[in-house]
């Protein structure tokens, strides 16, 4: 059986145990679809070519930002104005690809003086060729200028992209479908993960194993060519990725890292082709999912196993340091 097929039928095993999803996040809230071009408003400083036109999107249409940085140097971008009263989690989300050097990419937030900037500075950005997700969250965001004395963000009235040259050169960079969308307080406690695998050797060797923090007890699966581990969150959550502690005897020599957002699409995110049997540091940066799948393929053995899985916080990807 294909492997696509197999990741479906598991899913829909998965979904049945475990009952139907309960996502706890509100209704996405859409800022802008891109369909209309006229809503945004081109800035640019001296030395630096700047327009905008509407081309064929992710869905729909995307606005086309284009610049050409003539002098080396300087900054371009597009605005709307956009009134957001804030909550006390959120975040926002877009889509973006281009044909650009690394540079700059600043996500700005104006309010009503368009005095006062809070700003994410994604700092020599390496731009994705394809349609790939772009998530802000609150914690992304910080203080950039401005005369206000209460530096907190509680309401926008602007939005800004803009490139700034890190690199210089030209390009273009295209966005769509930019939502906002409401989140559960930070300090609200999370559900414990469930984590199943497709067989275990016995009773013994469960997957449960894997999460009990003791480092002399072990999964072990059936002897197979292939297994799989799902994950599920029980709800949509935002993770920085795993360490696991492979069985000494039986690694995998492969293995994939795959999520879904609670539809049957699995979403490659990380692969190995040379696994050591050694402890795995895998760091998912602004990963966000309700199940993660790990596939494990040609064992150092003749079964699979897995002392420990470990689930990291979203800071531990964001610090290199932590890695």
């Amino acid at each position: 059986m294909a492997i696509k097929s197999f990741r479906n039928i598991l899913f829909i095993i998965i979904i049945i145990l475990s009952g139907l999803v309960q996502n706890s996040y509100s209704q996405k809230r859409l800022i802008d679809d891109f369909e209309n071009v006229e809503l945004w408003r081109v800035y640019k400083s001296d030395g630096v070519e700047a327009h905008i036109k509407q081309v064929a999107g992710r869905t729909g249409n995307a606005i086309r930002f284009e610049y050409d940085f003539t002098k080396g140097s300087g900054y371009g971008g597009i605005q709307k104005v956009v009134t957001v009263e804030l909550p006390e989690n959120f975040q926002f989300s877009f889509y973006i690809r281009a044909n650009s050097p690394n540079n700059n990419l600043e996500i700005k937030f104006l309010d009503s003086t368009g005095e006062n900037v809070w700003w994410m500075n994604n700092r020599n950005y390496s731009f994705p060729s394809e349609w790939t997700k772009f998530t802000v969250k609150k914690r992304h965001i910080e203080f950039a200028w401005g005369p206000i004395e209460d530096k907190s963000l509680k309401k926008i009235s602007r939005i800004e992209f803009t490139i700034a040259s890190y690199n210089g050169g030209k390009g273009w960079v295209e966005f769509d479908d930019l939502y906002f969308e409401e989140l559960p307080s930070e300090l609200q406690s999370k559900p414990e993960a469930l984590i199943k695998s497709s067989t275990q050797f016995s009773d013994e060797y469960s997957i449960i194993n894997i999460s009990d923090n003791k480092p002399h007890t072990k999964w072990l699966s059936a002897e197979s060519e292939e297994e799989k581990i799902i994950i599920d969150f029980q709800g949509y959550r935002e993770i920085g990725g795993f360490v696991i502690d492979w069985d000494k005897e039986n690694y995998p020599k492969q293995f994939d890292i795959f999520l879904s957002d609670g539809d049957d699409k699995w979403n490659k995110v990380y692969s190995v082709e040379l696994n050591s049997g050694e402890r795995s540091y895998i760091r998912l940066l602004n990963a966000e999912c309700r199940y993660a799948l790990i596939e494990l393929k040609k064992s150092s053995g003749n079964k699979f196993g897995i002392s420990e899985l470990k689930i990291l916080e979203p800071s531990f990807s964001e610090d290199l340091n932590q890695f």
